[in-house]
């Protein structure tokens, strides 16, 4: 089952990596919406 390990780490890592990007295309969002406002 050493295998089924590796599939998990990977969907792991590959649902960190969106919910990262997705952070970071949010809070660029949100700078440049907030630098717009002043």
């Amino acid at each position: 089952g050493g295998s089924l390990t590796w599939v998990a780490i990977g969907y792991s890592a590959m649902l960190g990596a969106a919910v990262w990007g997705l952070t970071l295309h949010v809070a660029q969002r949100g700078v440049a919406y907030w630098l717009g406002e002043i």
